[in-house]
């Protein structure tokens, strides 16, 4: 039988249980799925194989077909993966001794602090190396190290696992309350389609439309995230969000 190498580079930060307990939690009940989909990445996974084990399980559940021993291992196989991970045996160790559990967000914050750690190391071991080869100005290098570092912190979790309609709803009325109290809400989708937030010269009315108090209009995106960020520090990247499941959440957090 193949055997799997579990070490790792000396010194960087990793829990192998808690990315064993994901997997094995994922193949014991395909609804732990999305609580890890939401936030991992298989590059968060610290061993290449549970790396390549998660990437085709997140091929499996995007196309519809459920994650099982039998269909991963299948597909270990069609990428011709199944010694690389340590054989078929390792795949089903996963569950050994693993209860069934629905909720597996310990388990992610986890392997996400341990990837985000990684990442920070790997960020500022480039940033000492460029320093000390000094083949770039000063301000150059002071500049990509804190792109790189920016780059970490976007990855990380939130405060709690929340979806658009209950983060709306726990949000919803700090956008009236902020232009009660004056203060601007303030970004606009740029129209180029770039998703980037762009400073607004004129105030956003309460529903993040400009004319203060128009009924029928919406919060745009950036408001809403901006809101969400004062009224509880939360900050949201912006990202493409449909614009149905917007307006749907919307409708949801008004009739609730």
């Amino acid at each position: 039988m193949a055997t799997i190498d579990h070490s790792l580079d000396r010194g960087l930060p990793a829990s192998v249980d808690a990315e064993r307990a994901i997997l094995g939690a994922v193949l014991l009940d395909n609804s732990s799925y999305p609580q890890a989909a939401e936030f991992l990445l298989a590059d968060d996974f610290s061993l290449d194989s549970h790396r390549r084990i998660y990437l085709r399980m997140m091929e499996l559940a995007e196309t519809g077909k459920p994650v099982d021993f039998v269909t991963l291992t299948e597909q270990l196989g069609q990428h011709k993966e199944i010694e690389a991970v340590g054989g078929v045996a390792y795949v089903t160790s996963l569950t050994d001794g693993l209860p069934r559990v629905k909720n597996i967000e310990q388990y992610v914050r986890i392997v996400k602090d341990k990837a985000l750690l990684r990442g920070l190391i790997h960020a500022a071991s480039s940033a000492i190396q460029k320093a000390y080869e000094q083949d770039a100005p000063a301000e150059e290098i002071v500049d990509a190290a804190e792109a790189a570092i920016f780059q970490v912190a976007e990855k990380r979790i939130g405060q709690g696992f929340l979806g658009i309609p209950e983060i709306v709803k726990s949000s919803f009325g700090s956008i009236d309350k902020l232009y009660e109290q004056g203060q601007r809400i303030t970004g606009r989708q740029r129209t180029d389609g770039d998703q980037r937030l762009i400073e607004d010269p004129e105030p956003l009315g309460p529903w993040g439309a400009k004319g203060v108090g128009e009924p029928g209009l919406i919060p745009t995106a950036p408001a809403i995230l901006g809101a969400i960020h004062h009224a509880t520090g939360v900050r949201m990247r912006q990202v493409p969000v449909l614009p149905h499941r917007m307006r749907a959440a919307l409708k949801q957090a008004q009739t609730e």
